[in-house]
């Protein structure tokens, strides 16, 4: 299998280019698959021994936790700093930790000059709690920066944090519960006024909390609390009376045009003590009566795939970052953004290095950006250090993306550090092919990876990640990988279900240098099962890349049920290329020459739910012949791309890097 893409529109086998040496290591902490058991061969640099640990697993709010960092070291008496960082989900107990200072800003409790005796230890400890409400219980993430005169490494412990203990009520207390929609059928331009109706059963009050995330055919009115980057309108806190009932609404308008009545089902999360139960509301879209609408205003999801990075996480003295602000534009319409970067104070612009630097209030602004439909626009400027740091520091600044009424912030931390040794900084470059065609019928595949650096390659670790569509389109990893001795060929066994499959590679060297994760470094395959299910209004989705003029079949046998096929050719994020949607489960065929090198997009969408088998092979019938046998089928029920435009072409933009033992890191958020 060839190398992907570097876009929807260039062939997938030309040449690669060139990787720039640039550091890039991005970690969120509450990544749930890191393993504190991580460990290299490398030389011994005294407190490799050190350790983080949390004296409870699990907390709920209120619920306290001793924290306590062991420097162990096997070398001689080393002065070492040391800086803990909390999650915005915990707060530091005043006083608690000895000897220490607190940086509210940065959550961050450090201490100077801890000085570890040879052959010794030293504890450090100090106690938080869980301050914020969790719906559902979730991982996260405490992490020690450590920085002695020769090393600068991490060390991190995990604590799940879960709902308030309470009363739980009875598993079925809010069973009655429900969720209407009205009016039951809207045209494009037209409100929808949902309504959850909370009704409880039991004999004591119940809390809850509601969430409700919106399709994107929903632009969000009024009601509730709306979070724009999720699209979610949710409740806190919400009191249902023993033997009564609470009700919520929210407003939407939809819109969608459609040529044909179509049904979309939206579904509420409810979440009480120890219970989570879902109501749904089913709506129709319909054909508005006259002319279609005028274009609506862009809504926020057409510019949360936006991200802000840094080209390097840890910064010495003498050290410049290259901030890229990335816009992103996932609607049909070109838009015009307007960004605002306030830049920090321990940081320092470099003059004439992207946007305009205004001086008077340390604000670099950009205006009147305009950023095509279905495209993504970089922005970049430089920073540099404004003094010398004695223990290591983060240092987060927020960009501001701003189009008509929609506004969004994306973060980006780096971590100021003490001047280092001389050492080798440079990463290595990795690139990873999935031998054989895109389209395989077998889990195991081959994978060919090749990889260079100035003092040699000595660790890799894959990942895996499968494109699901709930409840929205994203790339879900499946596989997280560890770290393992460099292979040039590794077999590989597909995890997941049927659908398309990124598989990705990280080298480290021999310095712990971290590649940076690119297209050339990622390859995909589309996994096809026989016996697949596809839910009723539900897609499956397979990504297949050809070059121009390549005759293609796409042939979709329906088992049960009634499932329809679709393609969109390469860059294409409106109305399908082609679709068969012949009724039951006659055969949906499929056959076309390819017009452009790229990645075409194959949907299986389940008019009911069904089962069914796919193929998709070389050759077939003329375009001709295609539009004839359409001709006799159902109007298409999707009138515009479903997939790529929310979760993106491949999982570049939410891909998280491994971690690595001489790297400092610290929450970024991407998305």
């Amino acid at each position: 299998m060839s190398l992907f893409a570097r876009t929807l529109l260039q062939p997938r086998r030309s040449s690669s280019a060139s990787l720039s040496v640039v550091l890039l290591i991005i970690i969120p902490l509450f990544a749930s698959f890191l393993t504190p058991a991580f460990a290299w061969p490398f030389p011994d640099p005294g407190l490799n021994g050190t350790t983080i640990t949390s004296s409870r697993s699990a907390l709920t709010p209120g619920q306290e936790t001793t924290i306590t960092v062991t420097l162990r070291n096997s070398s001689s008496t080393v002065l070492a700093d040391v800086t803990v960082v909390l999650p915005s989900e915990m707060e530091y107990i005043s006083g608690s930790a000895t000897g220490a200072t607190y940086d509210p800003a940065n959550r961050a409790i450090s201490w100077e000059r801890v000085n570890v005796p040879g052959g010794g230890s030293v504890p450090l400890t100090l106690r938080a709690r869980q301050t914020s409400s969790v719906t559902a219980s979730k991982d996260v993430t405490i992490v020690a920066a450590i920085a002695s005169e020769n090393y600068r490494f991490m060390r991190w412990t995990f604590v799940t944090l879960n709902p308030g203990p309470g009363t739980p009520p009875p598993g079925d207390a809010l069973a009655g519960s429900t969720k209407t929609a009205s009016p039951g059928a809207v045209a494009a331009g037209e409100e929808l006024v949902y309504t959850i109706t909370l009704r409880n059963s039991g004999s004591n009050p119940v809390v809850a909390s509601v969430s409700d995330q919106l399709p994107l055919w929903m632009d969000y009115v009024r009601g509730g609390s709306y979070d724009t980057t999720t699209r979610t309108v949710s409740w806190s806190d919400v009191n249902v009376p023993a033997g009564g009932s609470t009700v919520l609404s929210f407003t939407v308008v939809s819109n969608l045009y459609v040529l044909t009545a179509t049904p979309y089902i939206n579904t509420a999360v409810i979440t009480y003590g120890g219970a989570t139960l879902t109501r749904s509301a089913r709506v129709m879209l319909v054909p508005p009566a006259g002319e279609p609408p005028a274009p609506r205003p862009p809504v926020p999801a057409h510019l949360a795939g936006s991200i802000k990075y840094p080209s390097q996480v840890v910064l010495g003295p003498d050290d410049t970052v290259t901030y890229t602000i990335r816009l992103h534009n996932s609607s049909a319409v070109s838009l015009t953004v307007n960004v605002v970067d306030p830049i920090p104070v321990d940081l320092e612009y470099v003059a004439g290095s992207g946007g305009n630097y205004i001086p008077a209030d340390r604000t670099l602004r950009w205006n009147d950006v305009v950023v095509p439909a279905g495209s993504s626009v970089p922005l970049t400027y430089q920073a540099r250090p404004a003094g010398v740091v004695a223990r290591p520091k983060p240092v987060m600044n927020k960009a501001t993306i701003i189009s008509g009424n929609v506004s969004l912030d994306r973060h980006a931390v780096v971590v100021l550090m003490p001047e280092l040794p001389p050492r080798d900084i440079r990463p290595p470059t990795a690139q990873l092919t999935i031998e054989g065609a895109d389209v395989v019928t077998e889990r195991d595949v081959t994978l060919r990876i090749n990889a260079s650096d100035n003092v040699g390659v000595r660790r890799m670790l894959i990942r895996e990640w499968q494109l699901v569509t709930e409840p929205a389109p994203h790339w879900k990893v499946i596989t997280p990988g560890v770290w393992e001795e460099f292979r040039s060929t590794r077999e590989w066994r597909l995890g997941g279900t049927a659908g398309t499959h990124f598989i990705g590679v990280w080298v480290a060297d021999e310095a712990g240098n971290i590649s940076i994760l690119t297209r050339n470094s990622l390859d995909f395959v589309s996994l096809l099962l026989p016996g697949e299910t596809v839910a009723f209004g539900g897609i499956d989705a397979y990504l297949v890349a050809y070059k121009v003029g390549e005759q293609v079949t796409a042939r979709l046998e329906t088992v049960s049920g009634d499932a329809d096929l679709y393609v969109w050719y390469p860059g294409n994020l409106g109305w399908p290329d082609g679709a068969s949607t012949l009724d039951g489960t006659a055969v949906d065929t499929l056959s076309f020459t390819t017009p452009r090198a790229g990645i075409y997009l194959f949907v299986v969408y389940g008019a009911s739910r069904s089962t069914y088998n796919l193929s998709i092979t070389p050759g077939g019938v003329s375009v001709a012949e295609m539009a004839t046998t359409l001709a006799a089928g159902k109007p298409p029920t999707l009138t515009a791309e479903p997939v790529i435009s929310q979760a993106g072409i491949d999982p570049m933009g939410v891909a998280e890097a491994p971690p690595a033992m001489v790297r400092i890191v610290l929450p970024i958020v991407v998305r």
